[in-house]
C-alpha cells in the first residue's frame, strides 16, 4: 500500500475501457495504476503481490471461468483491506447489483463514468465510502424497499452448486461438472451458508429443500 498515491488495479477484458481507465488514473497526481488484467484468474494469482488499495472490477468478463462477482469474494479473502468497485454496462440489473454488494464490493459504477467521477469514486472507496453511479444508487434503494428478504435468495450458480451437492458430489466433482475451480466452489458454499444461515452442506440442502429452492 502506498502512503502517497492510491494504488489501483484494473480487471477488465475490453481493451478500450482498460486502457482509458489506466490513462485517467495515471494522469492524475495521487493515483497510480499498478496492474491491469483481462481475466479474473490472472488477477487472483497476482493480486497479493500487486497489493492495490482499490480494484476496478468488470462484472462480466467474457468467457472467463470466474465472474467478476465471484472474484470479489476470492480477492477479499486474500486482501480484506482492499476495496473493490464494480464496473458495468448493466445499470438496470438488480441481481448483479445486489450480488456484487453481498460479495463484498464497495461500490458500483457504469462504464460511461466521467474521468473526474471515476477518480472521485476511487478516492471515496479508499476512504471507506460506497461510491455508486446515481441510477444504480436509486435501484439499490428501490430493491431493498421492495424486497427486504432478497438476501435469502440463491444465485443461479449457488443453486447449481447446491443441487450437485444434494446429489452427493464432492467439491472436486462439482468443480469439474461446472468447469470452475474448487476455490470458486468453496466461495459459492460460503454464500449459500450466509444466505440460508446454516453451517454445513447437509443443513444447506435440507433448508433449501424446505424453502422450495431445490
Amino acid at each position: 500500500m502506498s502512503n502517497e498515491s492510491i494504488w489501483v488495479t484494473i480487471v477488465e477484458d475490453t481493451d478500450r475501457f482498460r486502457e482509458v481507465f489506466a490513462l485517467i488514473i495515471d494522469d492524475r497526481d495521487g493515483y497510480r495504476c499498478v496492474s491491469q488484467y483481462k481475466d479474473c484468474e490472472s488477477a487472483i494469482q497476482n493480486i497479493v503481490e500487486d497489493n492495490p488499495d482499490v480494484i476496478l472490477m468488470d462484472i462480466e468478463l467474457g468467457d472467463d471461468k470466474i465472474t467478476g462477482i465471484e472474484a470479489v469474494g476470492l480477492i477479499k479473502a486474500k486482501l480484506p483491506e482492499t476495496e473493490i468497485v464494480m464496473l458495468t454496462v448493466h445499470e438496470d440489473n438488480d441481481a448483479y447489483i445486489f450480488d456484487s454488494l453481498c460479495a463484498g464490493a464497495s461500490g458500483y459504477l457504469t462504464k460511461d463514468v466521467s474521468p473526474d467521477a471515476l477518480l472521485d469514486a476511487i478516492r471515496q472507496a479508499h476512504k471507506g465510502g460506497a461510491p455508486m453511479s446515481l441510477p444504480i444508487a436509486r435501484r439499490v434503494v428501490t430493491t431493498f424497499q421492495q424486497s427486504p428478504d432478497k438476501a435469502s435468495e440463491l444465485s443461479a450458480h449457488e443453486t447449481r452448486v447446491l443441487s450437485l451437492a444434494a446429489a452427493d458430489l464432492v467439491d472436486k466433482e462439482i468443480a469439474d461438472k461446472m468447469d470452475i475451480s474448487r476455490d470458486t466452489v468453496r466461495y459459492h458454499f460460503k454464500g449459500i451458508y450466509r444466505k440460508l444461515q446454516v453451517h454445513s452442506k447437509h443443513g444447506a440442502v435440507a433448508k433449501a429443500m424446505r424453502k422450495g429452492l431445490l
